[in-house]
């Protein structure tokens, strides 16, 4: 037998007839329970979506297509002005194709509704600003983490220097104190970087004035030197003359202890003004590439480095 949908005295009627057995019979009260329970529950549902959730709102329709819900708050012959909850929007009545309009308690609803959701919205803003200012302090770290990984790749990071080599030596382009340029030979067996009196008087200093040490050079002899500190050597390409320039920063020591020769000595063909030593050698792991006339410095951290 088919149920028509005749309302629910039919449907009981149909389930209580012929129920002369006992068992049947509570058969059937039990699933007219079943029944009633989901019809309740069903009514329920839509009594509490129907009450709570179908607001209407007016409605402006746009001779575009689209179209926008709100509460009008204002309107004359040439403007309609529409409130969104979170701002207002002016639409002139050429764009308006018609307008459907809720009833006054609708409206009001929605504004009771608007105004319970703002008052949520105060209530949550002090978290919401606390996670966000934790948001951007976290972010500032890890961009503070980032910029400190990337400076120490640059400065701790292998940097081939292009040297000029000959007869087995190698000879560093350097700028002292960042305004003379000197070529010195590496040489990892001298204790400081060593300097001819020539260079002292182009960078202006009176080595009469230095502290005197003794010191040995190539030929063997012992002689005297003038000893200060340098403020910076920086090693650059072979050829490089351009101090400015970023493009070829070199590597580069500050306070570096230097000696000046006191008396002239006979450079070879003049084509180098002292040693680069281990006053400057020392802050660096150092490889020479004698076939690509190159030579790779490598930054030691402070508590790596060890005095010569």
């Amino acid at each position: 037998m088919w149920l028509r949908p005749a309302g629910p005295m039919i449907l009981v009627t149909l389930l209580l007839q012929n129920s002369n057995n006992d068992r049947i019979f509570t058969m059937k009260i039990f699933l007219l329970k079943k029944i009633f329970l989901i019809l309740f529950i069903g009514l329920s549902a839509f009594l509490f979506i129907f009450s709570t959730k179908l607001l209407f709102a007016d409605v402006i329709y746009l001779k575009n297509g689209s179209h926008m819900e709100g509460v009008i708050e204002y309107e004359d012959k040439e403007d309609v002005q529409l409130n969104l909850g979170f701002g207002s929007m002016t639409f002139h009545r050429s764009e308006i194709d018609h307008v459907v309009k809720s009833d006054a308690n609708q409206t009001q609803e929605i504004w009771r509704r608007w105004g319970a959701e703002q008052k949520e919205i105060e209530k949550r803003k002090p978290e919401e600003e606390r996670r966000w200012q934790e948001r951007q302090t976290e972010l500032e770290r890890v961009r503070h983490e980032a910029e400190k990984l990337e400076k120490e790749k640059d400065e701790f990071g292998p940097k081939d220097i292009q040297v000029t080599t000959k007869e087995g030596s190698i000879f560093m382009n350097v700028l002292l104190n960042g305004k003379i340029r000197a070529t010195l030979v590496l040489d990892s067996g001298a204790g400081t970087v060593m300097l001819t009196r020539q260079v002292a008087d182009k960078l202006g200093i009176d080595v009469e004035k230095l502290k005197k040490v003794n010191t040995r050079v190539a030929d063997g002899r012992t002689v005297q030197a003038g000893s200060t500190v340098l403020e910076s050597i920086k090693v650059q390409d072979a050829g490089f003359t351009d101090a400015g320039s970023e493009k070829n920063a070199g590597v580069e020591s500050k306070n570096v202890e230097a000696s000046f020769l006191l008396e002239e000595i006979d450079v070879k063909d003049n084509t180098f003004d002292g040693l680069l030593g281990m006053s400057f050698l020392k802050n660096f792991k150092f490889n020479a590439d004698y076939k690509n006339n190159k030579v790779t410095f490598v930054r030691l951290k402070e508590e790596n480095i060890s005095n010569p």
